[in-house]
């Protein structure tokens, strides 16, 4: 028999509950395939939603491959600055009494601070005067230290921070102040997209913080800190999505140009008056330096992610993530909102419109909450919410489209089981008919004169003969009789019309015709 109403919609009810509870599994399980998915998707996001607009008093100085080689200068530029000729003369990596060349000439200009995005490891020549201007604009300075894993005894691994040289500054606890760390942490896909402003040690190899751990401040909050705006890093040492500065990003300037005196007194520096109340950052610029990492944005360097964190804390560009729980509860949500849809909608082609208009309607939704829903999560104010996206998308469709098969493949059952039912008491051209063409059919059923032809066939003496057979007898001649010409006219594609008693009507062009002259023979 075939499957009632009531049946169907809990057969086409449990499709959409399977395949919502598939995708809140794989989401709640940690799936990587899904997450990695759901990552790429959510960067769509970042890569067309709002970006944070770029301070003017944020400044990338770039140790780029013009300051590398000078070639653009010539003998007697060189020669009139002392930290030119020492440029040219180390080679890199320079020697390290260029850089208070560098923090003397920005300071002495105005900066707020000078904050350098490279690593400084080991003792070597020219530390003596680099500590010394360490130390004479202490409060202006910031330097980079980097934590790098190492293997302990028994196989365990613990994250240390490699400190610059301790002929730079003291290796002290707490950590010097004008000490940060370089390091970003991508997911697991390997594309970054948070920055942690604060982290203990035992969080990067990715333990809890142990209790009275030292906290140790990132690059981008040192400079916060560093030029009086402690109150903007981010409460809480977790990564915080931010948003980038849209490409290009912090146009770098060669910092060779500070000591060339002729571009240090033009319009683009004021002689050293562009440098005023800004925060400079010094790091490499190039392929040379090998200092990228990949964000949703593409590949992107260093010293312009470490920008970008700050700028994004000064403008409180934060973007807040939904919990775990919400997620499951959206990726449920859009599985009841597929079976609803299924469930009201019965035209296919109008529930796919409706289908790929929900999936946009879900996606502007979700851009429209990260550029402009502002929240307040973890003591950190935001301005704008990321939602699951690819989870919920793959709930609603997957449901959705295993509702419209299922569907179908009850229609064919269905439609199969009336066919062999319909085909025992009528020709299987009239089957046809009304199952493949039912609006043709149903059209005629007002009237159409038609020309056909007509087979009315009975038994000789059959009403004699009933008066003297047994009738078990004589019901089994006629049912032998009736199947026989039944099976006769069919197989002539003729249509049964009735028995009356003993005699069978059939008539021929009604459903199908070959012809009036084929149908009469």
């Amino acid at each position: 028999m075939p499957p009632t109403h009531s049946t169907r919609r809990k057969s086409l009810l449990l499709v959409c509950i399977v395949c919502t509870a598939i995708v809140a599994v794989l989401y709640g399980i940690g799936f990587a395939p899904l997450y990695k998915a759901e990552f790429a998707a959510g960067d769509l996001l970042i890569r067309y939603g709002k970006k944070s607009s770029p301070r003017s008093e944020l400044v990338y100085l770039a140790i780029d491959q013009a300051s590398l080689s000078l070639d653009a200068l010539s003998p007697e530029e060189i020669a009139a600055s002392p930290a030119l000729q020492a440029m040219q003369q180390s080679g890199w990596p320079w020697s390290r009494d260029v850089y208070p060349h560098i923090i003397a000439r920005l300071v002495e200009a105005g900066a707020k601070v000078v904050a350098l995005d490279l690593m400084f490891p080991t003792p070597r020549d020219g530390d003596d005067a680099f500590h010394a201007a360490l130390e004479k604009y202490r409060d202006k300075v910031v330097i980079g230290s980097s934590f790098v894993t190492a293997d302990r005894e028994g196989g365990k691994f613990s994250s240390t921070l490699a400190m610059p040289a301790p002929t730079l500054v003291p290796q002290t606890s707490p950590l010097d102040d004008r000490v940060a760390y370089v390091n970003f942490w991508p997911d697991t896909d390997e594309v970054l997209r948070r920055a942690q402003y604060r982290v203990t040690a035992s969080q990067v190899f990715g333990s809890a913080p142990e209790q009275g751990e030292e906290e140790y401040l990132s690059l981008a909050a040192r400079i916060l800190q560093k030029s009086g705006h402690a109150d903007c890093i981010p409460a809480g040492n977790s990564a915080k999505m931010f948003r980038f500065t849209a490409p290009p990003g912090f146009v770098p300037r060669s910092v060779y140009e500070i000591f060339v005196d002729k571009i240090w007194k033009s319009p683009a520096y004021k002689n050293g008056e562009f440098f005023r109340d800004k925060i400079v950052l010094l790091g490499p610029e190039g392929n040379w330096s090998k200092d990228y990492l990949n964000t949703p944005l593409g590949s992107t360097l260093g010293p312009q992610l470490h920008l970008a964190a700050v700028n994004a804390a000064l403008n409180n560009d934060f973007v807040a993530e939904t919990s775990y729980a919400t997620n499951l509860t959206l990726i449920l949500l859009s599985g009841i909102a597929a079976w609803f849809s299924s469930a009201c909608i019965s035209r296919p082609f109008l529930r796919l419109l409706v289908l790929v208009a929900a999936s946009f309607s879900y996606f502007f939704a979700a851009l429209f909450l990260y550029d402009f829903f502002a929240v307040q999560t973890g003591g950190v104010a935001t301005s704008g919410l990321a939602i699951v996206l690819l989870g919920s998308l793959l709930a609603f469709l997957a449901s959705s489209f295993s509702w419209l098969v299922w569907e179908q493949v009850l229609d064919r059952i269905e439609k199969a089981k009336m066919r062999r039912t319909l085909e025992r008491y009528v020709s299987k051209d009239v089957v046809r008919e009304l199952l493949d063409n039912p609006q043709s059919y149903l059209n005629s059923l007002g009237g159409v004169r038609k020309e056909i032809t007509v087979l009315f066939s009975d038994v000789r003496g059959f009403t004699t003969m009933t008066e003297s057979a047994d009738p078990h007898e004589l019901v089994a001649q006629l049912n032998e009789y009736f199947n026989k010409m039944v099976g006769i006219v069919f197989s002539n594609h003729g249509t049964l019309d009735k028995f009356i008693g003993d005699a069978v009507m059939a008539h021929w062009g009604s459903i199908v015709s070959s012809g009036e002259k084929t149908d009469a023979c």
